[in-house]
């Protein structure tokens, strides 16, 4: 056996590194800085490494130092209780995951907030987002395979600039799921006690019924919870191609996107006068304020993407596996989405008409095929397509939230035993307390609402705002991320990155810019003060809980692999250093 002073003179660490104590590390990934150029860092310097074992960065060691967060050190027990079955999943089964968490966007359940503004402003809204929604892919797809760890957007930020920022985005992270959870939680419950023809006041119990279902299928088996997604994921295309494509041969944009709503819209209002009919106005009525008014609520449509990176457990192959899933399902989503927008505004009963549908493709639908709208027929057909999404949107959003909750709480940036996964009846591991959080949250968000009629005032008001208080969440998160990306570009140019682009930097400008333009677009608007007033107040909140918890935090893996590129990059720095010196004392001798 080597003894220590033979093992720092090979270059090895005196202290090896427990990597069976932490989940998921991702050491062959990181570049070999002690290589670099042929480089030989004296085993001496390993010594150095010591001085940045606590580092993660500027930004985040700058963190560390001025507010005291600390690190506890966990054994083997606390990851051994606190991972996930490894469930294999391939590019299928992320796409899935991933497409029918945006498939409430396909069934264009934001319509009466874009096509107010004119079928104009929902073709520039939608090739803006579309834009945003494949730059997005650009940049996740090199962020989650250079740190392929579970831990959404907010992995991403944590590593770039430390605890507290990841912190704040995973709560927004978080706070934006439960928002849109609770109402389609709420939603199909509605839809399926519609479908059994019970009385209003049952629906309460139809929430404990959908969310023990949710959990019975993971707990059951996850391979079942996972086929779950994909019948959902075929449903939901399926229904969208069966919809519309008949459709394309009455289409005619001119009469009913454009002439009839124009006419609509200014002449049929006695207190407007009547203005003449021209193009351009019937395609802009509100000219740039229109789109500008459009893209908030199109972002609650094309955002979903962030769900693949917290999929990384569970996957086969997370790094060849998930950009696959990633570029797929943006492609699908935005070829769907314009088949939409471009069939169902041009067909009959036209764009004014259908303001006032929540699913339009179903109305339009039904006076294609000459259905009336007050039989049964068209009663059922319209719960259950409503009930297909909202399910979809309420199973993915169960899976992120308890994904990402369970991310945040083994790492100590929420309460540790929220990452509990192991059940004394089951051999596989669930996030069953993030599960069970998660349900308590999104009840809280639907009893808000739900007694709203008969409380009225300022709960009304709140309830109203949750939904551009959800944007706000949802700008937050990407444009930190677009940061984060161009930070870390910058930072760790050699980074080991399996997919990096050369549009990555013009992508993330691009995903910046949207967010940026959206977050003061809504922040400007007198109508969203107490959605601002939300996401401020939830942002100090989590701030003081933060600080309060700061020190029981656990290195997370993003935080580690940035700590041994810095470490390797300053051996390597010191390596040089030493190199140089010794070649000047041989010349100068």
């Amino acid at each position: 056996m080597k003894s220590a002073k033979e093992l720092a003179v090979s270059g090895k660490s005196l202290s090896p590194a427990p990597i069976e104590t932490r989940p998921l590390r991702s050491v062959e990934l990181l570049p070999d800085h002690s290589k670099v150029s042929g480089l030989h860092v004296p085993g001496a310097l390993q010594k150095d490494r010591q001085s940045v074992a606590k580092s993660i960065g500027n930004m985040s060691a700058m963190v560390v130092k001025n507010f005291g967060v600390q690190y506890e050190e966990k054994d083997k027990k606390y990851f051994e209780a606190r991972t996930l079955t490894h469930s294999n999943l391939g590019p299928w089964q992320m796409f899935s995951v991933t497409f029918v968490c945006l498939a409430s966007g396909l069934g264009c359940g934001w319509w009466g907030n874009t096509s107010a503004n004119g079928w104009g402003s929902m073709i520039t809204a939608t090739a803006i987002m579309s834009i945003w929604q494949i730059s997005v892919a650009v940049i996740l797809s090199e962020l989650m395979t250079m740190l392929p760890f579970i831990g959404g957007l907010a992995t991403y930020t944590r590593a770039a600039f430390g605890p507290y920022v990841g912190y704040m985005i995973g709560q927004c992270e978080l706070a934006e799921y439960t928002i849109f959870l609770a109402g389609n939680l709420n939603g199909l419950a509605s839809s399926l006690n519609l479908l059994a023809g019970w009385n209003q006041k049952f629906i309460p119990i139809w929430w404990f019924i959908i969310m023990t279902f949710c959990f019975g299928v993971q707990v059951v088996k996850n391979k079942i919870f996972f086929m779950c997604f994909a019948f959902l994921c075929f449903c939901g295309i399926t229904i969208v191609l069966a919809f519309t494509l008949p459709q394309i041969s009455v289409v005619n944009s001119g009469k009913w996107a454009q002439r009839d709503f124009f006419d609509e819209m200014f002449n049929g209002n006695s207190t407007i006068a009547a203005v003449p009919y021209n193009q351009m106005d019937a395609m802009f009525p509100l000219g740039f304020a229109g789109i500008i008014h459009s893209i908030p609520y199109m972002m609650g449509d094309f955002q979903g993407l962030e769900i693949i990176p917290l999929m990384a457990e569970e996957s086969a192959n997370f790094i060849r596996d998930g950009p696959k899933a990633m570029f797929g399902t943006s492609f699908l989503f935005i070829t769907l989405y314009w088949l939409l927008v471009l069939v169902v505004p041009s067909v009959p009963p036209g764009l004014f008409v259908e303001m006032e549908y929540w699913y339009p493709m179903i109305n339009t639908f039904s006076g294609y095929i000459g259905l009336d709208e007050e039989s049964s027929s068209f009663f059922a057909m319209e719960n259950w397509v409503t009930a297909v999404y909202q399910a979809s949107t309420t199973l993915s959003l169960f899976y992120a939230f308890s994904r990402l909750c369970f991310a945040l709480s083994r790492s100590g940036l929420m309460p540790q035993f929220l990452s509990l996964t192991e059940l004394p009846f089951k051999k596989e591991r669930v996030a069953w307390a993030s599960y069970l959080f998660g349900c308590l949250m999104a009840l809280f968000f639907i009893l808000i609402s739900y007694f709203e009629p008969s409380v009225g005032g300022s709960l009304a008001d709140i309830t109203s705002a949750l939904g551009p208080a959800g944007f706000l969440y949802l700008t937050l998160m990407y444009g930190s991320t677009a940061i984060s990306f161009l930070y870390l570009r910058y930072k760790f140019p050699d980074f080991k990155r399996p997919i990096k682009s050369m549009f990555g930097i013009p992508c993330a400008v691009v995903v910046l810019a949207v967010c940026g333009f959206t977050f003061v677009s809504i922040l400007l608007n007198p109508d969203h003060n107490v959605a601002v007033a939300i996401v401020a107040g939830k942002l100090v909140i989590g701030l003081i809980h933060m600080w309060f918890h700061r020190n029981h935090l656990v290195m997370s893996p993003e935080e580690e692999a940035i700590q041994k590129v810095e470490e390797d990059a300053m051996a390597k720095s010191k390596g040089y250093i030493a190199v140089c010196e010794r070649r000047r004392g041989v010349t100068n001798g």
